[in-house]
Protein backbone atom coordinates (compact mmCIF):
# COMPACT_ATOMS: atom_id res chain seq x y z
CA UNK A 1 0.00 0.00 0.00
CA UNK A 2 1.16 3.50 -0.77
CA UNK A 3 -0.83 6.84 -0.23
CA UNK A 4 -0.29 9.83 -2.64
CA UNK A 5 3.40 9.65 -4.13
CA UNK A 6 3.20 6.36 -2.38
CA UNK A 7 0.65 5.27 -4.26
CA UNK A 8 2.36 5.70 -7.97
CA UNK A 9 5.37 3.77 -6.35
CA UNK A 10 3.74 0.69 -5.35
CA UNK A 11 2.13 0.86 -8.79
CA UNK A 12 5.46 1.00 -10.46
CA UNK A 13 6.51 -1.98 -7.94
CA UNK A 14 3.95 -4.23 -8.83
CA UNK A 15 4.55 -3.45 -12.59
CA UNK A 16 8.43 -4.40 -12.16
CA UNK A 17 7.80 -7.00 -9.54
CA UNK A 18 4.63 -8.69 -10.24
CA UNK A 19 5.51 -11.90 -8.81
CA UNK A 20 6.18 -10.07 -5.30
CA UNK A 21 2.82 -8.46 -4.64
CA UNK A 22 -0.69 -10.52 -4.17
CA UNK A 23 -2.71 -7.06 -3.70
CA UNK A 24 -2.25 -3.59 -4.51
CA UNK A 25 -3.89 -0.35 -2.72
CA UNK A 26 -3.33 3.32 -3.14
CA UNK A 27 -4.67 5.77 -1.17
CA UNK A 28 -5.20 9.41 -2.99
CA UNK A 29 -2.45 8.36 -5.03
CA UNK A 30 -1.35 5.76 -7.91
CA UNK A 31 -3.09 7.37 -10.74
CA UNK A 32 -1.16 10.98 -10.55
CA UNK A 33 -0.03 12.48 -13.17
CA UNK A 34 1.37 15.93 -12.91
CA UNK A 35 2.58 16.15 -16.69
CA UNK A 36 -1.19 16.13 -17.93
CA UNK A 37 -1.78 19.25 -15.80
CA UNK A 38 1.32 21.23 -16.09
CA UNK A 39 3.59 20.02 -18.75
CA UNK A 40 6.35 22.66 -17.87
CA UNK A 41 8.62 21.41 -15.36
CA UNK A 42 10.14 24.65 -14.34
CA UNK A 43 6.80 25.54 -13.58
CA UNK A 44 5.60 22.90 -11.85
CA UNK A 45 8.33 22.61 -9.26
CA UNK A 46 7.52 26.25 -8.56
CA UNK A 47 4.36 26.34 -7.91
CA UNK A 48 4.57 22.40 -5.59
CA UNK A 49 8.27 22.85 -4.38
CA UNK A 50 7.50 22.30 -0.34
CA UNK A 51 7.98 24.82 2.43
CA UNK A 52 11.55 25.96 4.03
CA UNK A 53 10.83 24.47 7.83
CA UNK A 54 14.38 25.00 8.24
CA UNK A 55 14.57 27.55 11.63
CA UNK A 56 10.39 26.75 12.11
CA UNK A 57 9.89 26.16 15.99
CA UNK A 58 8.15 23.00 16.89
CA UNK A 59 5.51 24.88 18.87
CA UNK A 60 5.13 26.67 15.74
CA UNK A 61 4.46 23.56 14.09
CA UNK A 62 2.36 22.06 16.59
CA UNK A 63 -0.02 25.01 16.69
CA UNK A 64 -0.13 25.04 12.73
CA UNK A 65 -1.49 21.38 13.12
CA UNK A 66 -3.92 22.18 15.89
CA UNK A 67 -5.60 24.30 13.48
CA UNK A 68 -4.86 23.13 9.97
CA UNK A 69 -5.87 19.37 11.49
CA UNK A 70 -8.32 19.75 13.94
CA UNK A 71 -10.48 17.02 12.63
CA UNK A 72 -7.71 14.39 12.58
CA UNK A 73 -7.32 12.42 15.82
CA UNK A 74 -3.96 13.16 18.30
CA UNK A 75 -2.33 10.07 16.52
CA UNK A 76 -2.53 11.62 13.02
CA UNK A 77 -1.45 14.82 14.07
CA UNK A 78 1.27 13.46 16.31
CA UNK A 79 2.41 11.24 13.22
CA UNK A 80 2.51 13.85 10.71
CA UNK A 81 5.20 15.58 13.21
CA UNK A 82 7.18 13.01 13.18
CA UNK A 83 8.14 14.12 9.51
CA UNK A 84 10.91 16.34 11.32
CA UNK A 85 13.69 16.02 13.56
CA UNK A 86 13.46 17.72 16.59
CA UNK A 87 16.76 20.00 17.12
CA UNK A 88 18.11 20.88 20.75
CA UNK A 89 17.28 24.76 19.82
CA UNK A 90 13.74 23.72 19.50
CA UNK A 91 13.56 24.10 15.96
CA UNK A 92 12.60 21.34 13.18
CA UNK A 93 14.47 19.64 10.11
CA UNK A 94 12.38 17.86 8.06
CA UNK A 95 13.98 14.44 7.63
CA UNK A 96 13.05 14.43 4.01
CA UNK A 97 15.58 17.39 2.61
CA UNK A 98 14.82 19.93 0.03
CA UNK A 99 16.91 18.48 -2.38
CA UNK A 100 15.39 15.71 -2.10
CA UNK A 101 11.51 16.57 -1.79
CA UNK A 102 12.37 18.30 -5.14
CA UNK A 103 13.94 14.59 -6.57
CA UNK A 104 10.57 12.79 -5.69
CA UNK A 105 8.66 15.34 -7.57
CA UNK A 106 10.42 15.23 -10.43
CA UNK A 107 10.22 11.45 -10.21
CA UNK A 108 6.53 12.19 -9.77
CA UNK A 109 5.93 15.01 -12.71
CA UNK A 110 7.90 12.17 -15.27
CA UNK A 111 5.94 8.91 -13.90
CA UNK A 112 2.57 7.70 -16.48
CA UNK A 113 1.47 5.20 -14.33
CA UNK A 114 -1.99 4.73 -16.38
CA UNK A 115 0.86 3.01 -19.39
CA UNK A 116 1.52 0.54 -16.53
CA UNK A 117 -2.65 -0.47 -15.51
CA UNK A 118 -3.12 -2.79 -18.17
CA UNK A 119 -0.10 -4.93 -17.91
CA UNK A 120 -0.85 -5.06 -13.95
CA UNK A 121 -2.65 -8.86 -13.05
CA UNK A 122 -2.88 -7.68 -8.88
CA UNK A 123 -5.95 -6.89 -7.69
CA UNK A 124 -5.68 -2.95 -7.00
CA UNK A 125 -8.21 -0.89 -4.96
CA UNK A 126 -7.82 2.73 -5.26
CA UNK A 127 -9.18 4.40 -2.05
CA UNK A 128 -9.95 8.25 -3.14
CA UNK A 129 -10.07 10.64 -0.62
CA UNK A 130 -12.50 13.61 -1.62
CA UNK A 131 -11.53 17.15 0.11
CA UNK A 132 -14.92 19.01 -1.70
CA UNK A 133 -12.40 21.39 -3.99
CA UNK A 134 -15.41 20.82 -6.66
CA UNK A 135 -12.67 21.42 -9.78
CA UNK A 136 -9.99 19.36 -8.53
CA UNK A 137 -12.37 16.76 -7.17
CA UNK A 138 -13.87 16.03 -10.55
CA UNK A 139 -10.13 15.55 -12.32
CA UNK A 140 -9.28 13.26 -9.70
CA UNK A 141 -12.67 11.19 -10.13
CA UNK A 142 -11.78 10.76 -13.68
CA UNK A 143 -8.19 9.68 -13.22
CA UNK A 144 -9.40 7.20 -10.13
CA UNK A 145 -12.30 5.81 -12.11
CA UNK A 146 -10.19 5.75 -15.53
CA UNK A 147 -7.39 3.84 -13.27
CA UNK A 148 -10.07 1.49 -12.16
CA UNK A 149 -11.23 0.75 -15.65
CA UNK A 150 -7.60 0.35 -16.96
CA UNK A 151 -6.66 -2.52 -14.49
CA UNK A 152 -7.87 -5.54 -15.03
CA UNK A 153 -8.54 -6.56 -11.57
CA UNK A 154 -9.19 -2.63 -10.07
CA UNK A 155 -11.71 -0.86 -8.02
CA UNK A 156 -12.16 2.35 -6.80
CA UNK A 157 -13.89 3.41 -3.09
CA UNK A 158 -14.23 7.24 -1.88
CA UNK A 159 -14.10 8.63 1.64
CA UNK A 160 -16.20 12.16 1.82
CA UNK A 161 -15.05 14.25 3.21
CA UNK A 162 -11.60 13.46 3.54
CA UNK A 163 -8.25 14.99 3.45
CA UNK A 164 -5.46 14.19 1.04
CA UNK A 165 -3.60 12.49 4.21
CA UNK A 166 -6.66 10.66 5.26
CA UNK A 167 -4.61 7.81 6.56
CA UNK A 168 -4.31 10.42 9.33
CA UNK A 169 -7.19 11.61 9.21
CA UNK A 170 -9.07 8.92 9.21
CA UNK A 171 -7.05 5.37 10.09
CA UNK A 172 -8.90 3.61 11.60
CA UNK A 173 -11.14 3.78 8.15
CA UNK A 174 -8.48 3.24 5.74
CA UNK A 175 -7.45 0.51 8.15
CA UNK A 176 -10.23 -1.73 8.00
CA UNK A 177 -10.52 -0.90 4.28
CA UNK A 178 -7.05 -2.65 4.08
CA UNK A 179 -7.41 -5.30 6.41
CA UNK A 180 -11.30 -6.30 4.41
CA UNK A 181 -8.96 -6.39 1.18
CA UNK A 182 -5.85 -8.29 2.38
CA UNK A 183 -8.53 -10.80 4.16
CA UNK A 184 -11.39 -11.09 0.45
CA UNK A 185 -8.14 -11.43 -1.30
CA UNK A 186 -6.81 -14.20 0.89
CA UNK A 187 -9.93 -15.93 1.89
CA UNK A 188 -12.57 -15.36 -0.77
CA UNK A 189 -11.08 -14.10 -4.33
CA UNK A 190 -9.53 -17.74 -5.80
CA UNK A 191 -9.51 -17.10 -10.06
CA UNK A 192 -13.25 -18.42 -10.28
CA UNK A 193 -14.42 -15.92 -8.00
CA UNK A 194 -16.67 -12.84 -8.43
CA UNK A 195 -14.01 -10.44 -7.56
CA UNK A 196 -11.76 -11.92 -11.22
CA UNK A 197 -14.96 -12.62 -13.32
CA UNK A 198 -15.63 -8.65 -12.53
CA UNK A 199 -18.91 -8.79 -10.49
CA UNK A 200 -19.41 -7.27 -7.48
CA UNK A 201 -17.87 -9.00 -3.97
CA UNK A 202 -18.76 -7.76 -0.80
CA UNK A 203 -16.63 -8.39 2.23
CA UNK A 204 -17.73 -9.53 5.87
CA UNK A 205 -17.34 -5.64 6.42
CA UNK A 206 -19.10 -3.96 4.21
CA UNK A 207 -16.32 -3.47 1.40
CA UNK A 208 -17.12 -3.81 -1.87
CA UNK A 209 -14.63 -4.06 -4.30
Amino acid sequence: AGQSWGGNVVVETVHRHPDRIGVVACVDGGFIELKTRMPDWDETASKLAPPRFESVKLTDIERWMASSAADWPDEGRQGSLHNFERLDDGTVKPWLTFDRHIAVLRGLWEHNPSELFPSIDAPVLMIGADSGQAAWESSKRDAIERAAALLPRGRSVWLSPAHHDVHAQQPDVVTNLLIELAGAIALLCYPESDYISGELLVCSGGLRI
